[in-house]
């Protein structure tokens, strides 16, 4: 309620603003200039001829001279206009006690303690609304520039993220291309994982991560569909830490580091592939390694068709936790690893 009173554009929230400061003001100028003046009425008549003046003339600076230049963040101009407004404001109330009292003021006796009731005053009624302004206006810009960001992430992981299932979703129909008069009950297990897998894919299609565990659960129906399409044995074990299988992570991180390791995974004698996907956490950062057999293949051609999988993870990684995340692809005694760390302090 107080941020809204404070930053609110309501014309409600302004009036109200303005009555409030203004009121403290004339307060002040009234206690200040008449508390011990005999004169009490005629310093009256001039403090609210003063005090009108300065309302027209803030309104002015507010809503006209400020936003001017600081919408063009133009900031040493600003200062310029500051000074030439305070100067032009001042040359305003000598022709208001001029036109007022119909004569120009005894500059040999009165001039120094009339400028310098004047410049304080003009200072103290133009500070405030004027730092108030200056502070609002950044902070509804700072405000903005928070809410552009969010949607250009949210739109950038959406883009990355459709990437990936139309690739998906090709290889898998391919295949079902090729089983259905062939294997008939292949196609239709293979019909019914890819249903368990949009399934999932698509139920808060709008987050751009999920529970770790929710993506455990997606890969099984991911590997299942690729022990049909690539006909071998595929040994998936999973080491999933207790305290990891709730973090959040992004949307098929571990599919896209699994899909690498079948693709690119050496088979034994059997035919068989072995992948081994760990978790755990350490010292507030979460550790996934997604290990298979063989070497990183250096091939050309088939660098350039797992890029777009393995940059697309890369980029959202780098979207959603800036400068607290790494990912590593790298060999040992004849095995690939895959590594995501993400550091959530």
């Amino acid at each position: 309620m107080f941020e809204k009173f404070i930053f609110s554009n309501d014309i409600r929230y302004r009036l109200f603003r303005h009555l409030l400061y203004w009121m403290f003001f004339a307060f002040l100028m009234i206690n200040f200039r008449i508390a011990n003046d005999e004169y009490f009425i005629p310093e009256f008549k001039r403090v609210i001829t003063y005090l009108l003046y300065y309302i027209a003339t803030t309104i002015i600076l507010l809503y006209v001279i400020i936003p001017f230049y600081l919408k063009k963040n133009k900031i040493f101009s600003l200062f310029i206009a500051l000074i030439v407004f305070l100067f032009f404001s001042l040359l305003g109330q000598h022709l208001i006690e001029y036109f007022r009292t119909q004569e120009l003021l005894n500059y040999s006796t009165n001039y120094w303690s009339e400028f310098t009731f004047k410049f304080r005053f003009c200072i103290s009624a133009y500070a405030v609304p004027c730092s108030f302004k200056i502070v609002k206006l950044y902070y509804t810009n700072h405000i903005r520039l928070i809410e552009i960001e969010k949607l250009e992430k949210e739109n950038k992981i959406k883009i990355l993220t459709e990437q990936l299932n139309p690739h998906f979703l090709f290889n898998a129909f391919a295949t079902i291309r090729s089983l259905i008069g062939e294997n008939d009950d292949n196609a239709k297990k293979i019909v019914n994982e890819i249903s368990e897998y949009y399934r999932y894919a698509l139920v808060n299609n709008d987050k751009d991560s999920r529970a770790l565990q929710e993506e455990v659960n997606s890969v099984k129906n991911y590997v299942e569909i690729q022990k049909i399409r690539f006909k071998s044995e595929i040994n998936v074990s999973f080491n999933i830490d207790d305290d990891s299988r709730y973090v959040m992570i992004p949307f098929l991180a571990i599919q896209i580091l699994v899909e690498n390791a079948i693709k690119y995974g050496s088979r034994n004698n059997e035919n068989s592939l072995e992948i081994e996907i760990k978790s755990r956490i350490v010292n507030n950062q979460l550790k996934i390694v997604v290990t298979n057999s063989g070497l990183i293949k250096n091939n050309e051609s088939k660098e350039n068709s797992t890029k777009t999988g393995l940059n697309n993870l890369k980029k959202r990684l780098d979207i959603l936790y800036p400068n607290n995340n790494s990912f590593k692809l790298y060999e040992k005694e004849n095995k690939v690893f895959a590594e995501i760390i993400i550091n959530y302090l």
